[in-house]
């Protein structure tokens, strides 16, 4: 069957705890391994990117589901099309929480240059993937880093 990917920002209806988080992530995890879905949960300053991968109608039920879900508004859908392969396909919801200084602690998924964090070589992610990923970091890291 062919695959799929969607990626996805939105807003926390208010800033969440790890241990919310937590719940999210078990649930992800758990209806992601019935249903064949890989991606990535990245949650930064309020906000999350998500991006899914996998085959109809899972892919489907799985974005219908978080859309409605009441714990974040402002869902704007990012991209919406056929892959050839998946770039999250060992992990059934891969998380990053970046909090402070956590972008310094990662070198092996993010680098700085010229003042501007990006992913790394090793990330794995395809060009186009990469420059939303890398937009989402560069508006929320310095949207949080001027109110301090």
């Amino acid at each position: 069957m062919a695959l799929r990917q969607v990626l996805y920002g939105s807003s926390a209806v208010r800033p969440m705890t790890q241990a919310e988080i937590d719940v999210i992530l078990e649930q992800a995890r758990r209806r992601n391994i019935e249903t064949g879905i890989t991606g990535i949960l990245i949650y930064l300053d309020g906000n999350f990117l998500q991006l899914l991968e996998g085959e109809e109608p899972a892919l489907s039920e799985t974005f219908d589901r978080i859309r409605l879900d009441t714990r974040h508004r402002n869902l704007i859908k990012m991209l919406d099309g056929p892959i050839d392969q998946r770039s999250f396909a060992a992990s059934p919801m891969a998380f990053r929480s970046i909090y402070g200084n956590e972008l310094e602690e990662n070198p092996d998924l993010f680098v700085q240059s010229n003042g501007r964090w990006s992913l790394s070589e090793g990330a794995g992610v395809d060009e186009q993937l990469k420059i939303l990923i890398e937009t989402f970091l560069m508006v929320n890291y310095t949207r949080s880093h001027d109110r301090l």
